[in-house]
């Protein structure tokens, strides 16, 4: 790919003419990305964790199963979505697949949001509750009182 353009670097013996910046690797791998026109889908689908607003935008990640990737809706692009990813929510989302060379990742800047209906983890978290609840074991009755005063904190 890209010749050595480490010039300014200290003259060490790394055994390989083939050396380059993070720089250059993440310039490379923007290309690779903006270039690929199979990673371009209509919608990708996953439950919304993580989400926060930030300077008017809204951040959050799309994850399914053990993957994740960071999705970015644009406060000018806010008004125009019918719904806005909020946590515990699976969605669709449409949008272009950009690549933030300083830091090196790969996002989803976000055109569309479409609610899919509860999250898979909110699926879980409630049946989990509902088992727990018939075996009786969040019934106030069930409740220790805490003490006043703690005898110890810890182990």
């Amino acid at each position: 790919m890209a010749d050595a353009d480490l010039s300014q670097a200290v003259d060490v013996d790394l055994d390989s003419d083939d050396v380059v910046t993070v720089e250059t690797l993440n310039d490379e791998i923007a290309d690779l990305i903006d270039d690929q026109t199979d990673l371009n889908h209509d919608y990708v689908v996953g439950d919304v964790s993580g989400c926060r607003d930030s300077n008017g935008h809204v951040h959050f990640d799309l994850v399914f199963g053990d993957a994740s990737i960071h999705c970015v809706l644009f406060g000018f692009r806010r008004s125009q979505t019918t719904v806005e990813p909020e946590a515990e929510m699976q969605v669709a989302v449409r949008g272009e697949l950009s690549f933030y060379e300083p830091q090196g990742s790969c996002s989803i800047l976000v055109t569309d949001v479409v609610d899919m209906g509860e999250s898979e983890y909110s699926q879980i978290y409630a049946e989990n509750k509902q088992l727990l609840a018939e075996d009786g074991l969040l019934s106030d009755g069930r409740k220790q009182p805490l003490p006043e005063l703690p005898e110890t904190i810890g182990p």
